[in-house]
């Protein structure tokens, strides 16, 4: 940004300045360690999901071998395609589905990995010390995502159009296989955000 704003500008940025809802915060604080296992997973891709990837997940979640994982899915209220993951999810058994809530960070806070997009939510994941299977569907979540690949603080599956059930599916039975490292790197993202960005940046604002 050095060459984008004015010399006098300060930079509040990187996920230590995240702007995170007060739930956030008040959900990590009764966090309890995440566990060496999956057995509960979070999906979630945004209000309106425009590449239904909701569904293609909750498709790849009723596969046999996936079938005894207990499944929390998010949606907001205005998502076109509810009426079809709603079908979906009551096909399969240990589905939550959970419409526009208010108590996200609760839902989060008692699975054990997600599934799910760029955006805030990438940083409230990391906040609660949710290891996370993402998808990107837009060019700024590609870079927000490959960096975090990079560092191995998310697992990428790649973008929305390259992206299918198999290869989500995949996706989780990896993760559930190599559960080893997971609490390594659920340490690390806790690390990451802490979800004090708001009062930074208010702080800031206010001392100007």
């Amino acid at each position: 940004y050095d060459d984008l704003v004015p010399v006098s500008c300060t930079k509040l940025l990187g996920p230590e300045y995240a702007l995170l809802r007060p739930e956030f915060a008040n959900a990590r604080k009764s966090l309890k360690p995440r566990k060496d296992e999956v057995n509960r997973i979070f999906v979630f891709f945004g209000g309106t999901d425009p590449y239904n990837l909701t569904q293609m997940t909750v498709k790849a979640l009723s596969e046999p071998e996936l079938t005894y994982l207990e499944v929390d899915v998010v949606i907001g209220g205005n998502n076109p395609h509810q009426n079809e993951i709603q079908k979906t999810a009551e096909s399969r058994e240990l589905t939550n589905l959970h419409v526009q809530v208010d108590d996200m960070a609760a839902i989060m806070a008692k699975a054990d990995l997600a599934i799910g997009s760029g955006g805030v939510n990438t940083w409230e994941r990391m906040c609660l010390r949710l290891p996370a299977l993402v998808i990107s569907f837009a060019e700024n979540h590609k870079v927000l995502l490959g960096d975090l690949a990079k560092n191995e603080h998310v697992h990428y599956l790649g973008s929305a159009s390259d992206v299918s059930d198999s290869i989500i599916k995949k996706g989780i039975l990896d993760k559930i296989s190599n559960t080893s490292i997971q609490p390594e790197q659920s340490n690390d993202i806790f690390q990451l955000v802490d979800a004090q960005g708001t009062g930074k940046v208010a702080k800031i604002l206010r001392n100007r």
